[in-house]
């Protein structure tokens, strides 16, 4: 599994998906192959990696500029050497300097005597530790609810209503992977309900989030709104059925997150409950995009690749012009070009 710029529960949602269970797998082979879609057109990665980089002696006739050829890109530089020499963060500068992170070249500041050291040959001469990708941009999602170790793969949240399966979330300086959510007891308890889709409301609850989904019984919610202890719902989603509910009938929320620990080169650590989880953000425009091809992926499937509007006379092939016209958008505007 690699990192999505999207998740299963967008995916599903806006499909209107009625059979979450069983489409679960196919919708995260299309995000797959939606994200990785996205990092060959645009000729980049956006997601962040930390790792050591190794680089020959500039092959152009500035001996001092170093390029990240496609799809290397730097947010962050913690050390540069060459030829086993230090050159500290005087002696260079990242470009673009002023538009960057992401940089996309390396050039030794003339003003000073650094150098790239060939010494024996060209090769693997330089080495560029920090973190590489587009961005680093993450946004505060909710709190873990209890302590986990460096090697467990499981964490509890008290929100989930922002984090999906395939979402990259910080812990610290640990970056991991949510790859599945499964229910835990929120302990609260419902108020009555009635099979109707217009018995939406839940009164003397507390802890619950708006857009968290919830169990009750073996139907699933929706929390479309939160008014002190009255929570209002959109019943019977993710194809589960409508039932009636009896009082006191206890409501389980998706908030025990299977994890996938130490992505993009960061260290597994111990976490403490409490610790802020930060969600990590990608460009609108990725995210978007990664989703319809994610859709049209899943559909096309689905017509084994035949997939067709109209009837009658009127039938055509789909021709996804939407599709087009926002992998053209997305090219355009983030789609990496090299300019000497």
């Amino acid at each position: 599994m690699g990192i999505w710029y999207t998740t299963r529960e967008d995916v599903i949602l806006a499909l209107n998906s009625t059979d979450n269970s069983i489409n679960a797998r196919k919708i995260d082979s299309a995000i797959e192959s939606a994200s990785r879609s996205v990092d060959k057109l645009t000729k980049r990665r956006f997601y962040p990696e930390t790792k050591t980089k190794t680089f020959d002696y500039p092959q152009n006739s500035l001996s001092y500029r170093l390029w990240f050829d496609s799809p290397e890109e730097l947010i962050e530089a913690t050390s540069v050497t060459s030829g086993g020499s230090t050159i500290t963060s005087q002696e260079y500068f990242l470009e673009p300097v002023n538009y960057g992170p992401p940089f996309n070249r390396l050039e030794l500041n003339l003003g000073t005597s650094a150098s790239f050291d060939t010494q024996e040959t060209t090769q693997h001469q330089i080495q560029i530790a920090g973190v590489w990708g587009y961005q680093f941009e993450t946004t505060a999602a909710t709190t873990l609810s209890g302590s986990i170790n460096a090697s467990q793969t499981t964490a509890v949240v008290a929100d989930v209503s922002d984090i999906g399966v395939g979402s990259l979330v910080q812990i610290g300086t640990e970056l991991v992977q949510v790859t599945d959510k499964a229910w835990t007891d929120s302990s609260q308890n419902a108020s009555a309900l009635t099979a109707s889709a217009s018995s939406v409301s839940i009164t003397g609850v507390t802890g619950i989030n708006q857009f968290e989904t919830i169990l009750i019984d073996s139907e699933r919610m929706l929390v479309t709104d939160v008014a002190g202890t009255t929570i209002t719902v959109k019943r019977a989603v993710d194809g589960s059925t409508l039932a009636a509910h009896s009082l006191n009938a206890d409501i389980y929320v998706q908030r025990s997150l299977t994890i996938k620990r130490g992505v993009g080169g960061t260290t597994a650590a111990s976490h403490t409950s409490g610790d802020t989880v930060n969600l990590f953000v990608f460009p609108a425009p990725i995210v978007e995009l990664t989703l319809a091809e994610a859709i049209n992926t899943f559909k096309q499937r689905g017509d084994a690749y035949s997939r067709t509007v109209g009837s009658g006379e009127n039938q055509r092939e789909a021709t996804g012009r939407a599709l087009s016209e926002l992998r053209k958008a997305v090219k355009r505007d983030f789609g990496r070009v090299r300019i000497a």
